[in-house]
């Protein structure tokens, strides 16, 4: 008997696109392995685009088109803004969250930025530093410092500072990020 690809437990990803219709890369499948045999495995759902297949068993899955992973990647699962405050979820249950200082003007990618690196449990600080555009032409004192004055100087745009963001969490850029439309909380159901 072959040693089989996986065991009950293992958490697998799927790596190919078009091979089924559900556990599939576009979906960003992930699911735990509940059965194996040498034709193939079963494996519970943890997580998919296609929210109404998480938790749902699949069986006769190929091993040929999963891939082993180690832990079930983190996630952002909300992105809320409330007033001037920015709260960012994520799948493993940790939150984040920013809020503009009156002086200052809110900016929309900036709050997601803060919320999300506090969220993963980074420091605002050490990106500010590492991604800051050294010269400060233009801004006031007041501005540089602070943190959303900072964020403002990096590079030249949204675009480039939702890439660096997810570039310091280790992760490919999420470019969709900001242009999701985040969901406004209205102040009474705070």
């Amino acid at each position: 008997m072959n040693e089989l690809k996986f065991k009950v437990g293992d958490i697998v990803r799927a790596t190919a696109v078009h091979i089924y219709r559900f556990t599939n890369i576009k979906n960003d499948w992930i699911g735990r392995v509940t059965k194996v045999n040498e034709l193939g495995f079963e494996a519970k759902t943890i997580r998919s685009k296609m929210k109404q297949y998480e938790g749902k068993t699949f069986r006769s899955l190929d091993y040929r088109f999963f891939e082993k992973v180690d832990t079930v990647p983190v996630t952002i699962t909300e992105h809320l803004i409330s007033g001037n405050k920015t709260i960012i979820k994520l799948s493993n249950g940790k939150v984040g969250i920013s809020k503009c200082d009156p002086a200052d003007k809110f900016d929309e990618v900036v709050g997601a930025v803060i919320a999300t690196l506090r969220a993963y449990g980074k420091d605002v600080e050490d990106f500010i530093k590492e991604f800051t555009v050294p010269e400060h032409k233009g801004k006031t004192e007041k501005e540089e410092q602070s943190t959303d004055g900072k964020l403002d100087q990096v590079k030249d745009t949204d675009q480039l500072l939702i890439e660096l963001l997810f570039l310091s969490l280790g992760q490919q850029p999420d470019l969709k990020f900001c242009k999701k439309s985040p969901q406004t909380i209205d102040k009474k159901e705070k």
